[in-house]
């Protein structure tokens, strides 16, 4: 396992250690899916304010040799956004708090809400 000293002027290794150890972790658990899924995984998608670091995606797509595809930075702003409201709806999930049904329904209504107001400006 590598270390890295604390201090101001180990900054860039400490960040440099925590970047290699999230795609080390994405990579771990995208064989994990491969496995329990029986599928074999060609492309990973990114979404998210993750999807908007070069360094990350590089080492991921390293990490994990699928070819990555990144999306909009808002879009687990959305996701985050369609759970929430599942949730207020009512439609409860005892194993992850909503389901997964109602989260795809809204999840859509906002995609198309928002792709609207994008065209409209």
């Amino acid at each position: 396992m590598q270390t890295v000293r604390e201090g101001p002027e180990n900054a860039p290794a400490f960040a440099s250690l925590i970047f290699h150890s999230l795609a080390a972790r994405y990579a771990e658990v995208l064989e994990r899916v491969a496995f329990h899924s029986g599928k074999k995984l060609k492309r990973l998608f990114v979404v998210g304010g993750g999807s908007q670091n070069d360094f990350l995606n590089r080492l991921t797509q390293e990490a994990t040799g699928l070819e990555l595809f990144r999306g909009a930075a808002e879009s687990s702003t959305v996701g985050n956004f369609a759970v929430q409201l599942a949730v207020l709806e009512g439609s409860r999930d005892d194993v992850t708090g909503a389901d997964a049904a109602r989260v795809s329904s809204w999840a859509g209504r906002l995609a198309l809400a928002l792709e609207e107001m994008v065209s409209e400006s």
